[in-house]
């Protein structure tokens, strides 16, 4: 599916961070940080990526973003990456 035929994003992009993260002992509220790259950003997407962001943290503070516009990723048809950096006490 190319980024302009998909109707929308698929869902799990800042989901599948936090599965990840979970993995290494943090929470939500332990996530400070994320950095999203987006494939020819548009105000549409930011839109998407954002009601997707609530889904995933909630209606409370959300951690800092750096939206990065680029022209592709590394798999055909990927729209979304997202690092997440969470702290967690050892």
């Amino acid at each position: 599916m190319s980024p302009t035929s998909a109707p929308r994003f698929a869902r799990p992009s800042p989901i599948c961070a936090l599965r990840w993260r979970r993995g290494g002992g943090a929470r939500t509220a332990d996530v400070f940080k994320l950095t999203v790259l987006i494939v020819d950003h548009t105000m549409e997407r930011l839109v998407i990526f954002g009601e997707e962001l609530a889904r995933a943290f909630g209606p409370g503070m959300k951690p800092a973003c750096t939206l990065i516009p680029v022209p592709c990723l590394a798999l055909e048809g990927m729209l979304f990456e997202v690092e997440a950096l969470a702290a967690v006490s050892p």
